[in-house]
């Protein structure tokens, strides 16, 4: 795990963004339970990738601190279903935890040149091209390796019913608008922001 402060630094300079932007978004998911709390000293605040992809999300996802936590639950916890193949189950990734490994992949490369085996996404390493695109008004994300669309990220429905009222009407908020007329938003990162982005993470 990275330490908190300096992850916040590293993604503030891989997304330009001002550090105290993206520590107040930090603030407001970790407020929502959306990230561990650490403690103090020897215990301060540390990242996991799924924390730093979540922040990430949040960045490129939220249009107003209001609704980074809602951002984080719809985007984050979008699903990829994959079919079963020869009796075997389908699998269902969660964007969050997707964005996670594509992280530690890019750790991994950066410190050991180490290749990620990921059953769907293919073997990646020092030469794969990686594309995650984000989009927030339709609340979608998709992963593209070598130029190629290898997964696509939508809300699973029923979502889950908030006790917040504020964050619920937030959630309505955002749910009705992906039926609405407005233009898609897309906001992209490629291989080189996630490693420097994972330059914060140890290679697992």
């Amino acid at each position: 795990m990275a330490i908190a402060s300096e992850t916040i630094q590293i993604i503030a300079d891989a997304l330009g963004f001002e550090v105290p932007t993206v520590r107040s978004y930090f603030r407001e998911i970790q407020k929502a339970g959306l990230i561990a709390k650490g403690g103090r000293g020897r215990a301060a605040e540390h990242f996991s990738p799924t924390d730093t992809a979540r922040i990430v999300i949040t960045l490129m996802g939220a249009s107003s601190l209001a609704e980074a936590p809602s951002m984080v639950r719809l985007l984050g916890g979008s699903c990829c279903f994959i079919p079963g193949e020869r009796g075997r189950p389908d699998k269902r990734y969660r964007f969050d935890e997707v964005l996670g490994e594509l992280f530690e992949w890019a750790a991994g490369v950066e410190l050991h040149g180490k290749a990620l085996h990921h059953f769907d996404l293919g073997v990646l390493d020092d030469t794969t091209l990686v594309e995650v695109r984000i989009m927030p008004t339709d609340l979608m994300a998709e992963a593209y390796i070598d130029d190629q669309l290898s997964m696509r990220f939508r809300v699973v429905h029923p979502v889950q019913e908030l006790g917040d009222a504020a964050q619920a009407a937030i959630q309505r908020r955002l749910i009705d608008r992906v039926d609405g007329s407005r233009m898609r938003t897309t906001q992209s990162i490629d291989h080189d922001v996630i490693r420097r982005i994972a330059s914060g993470l140890p290679a697992s």
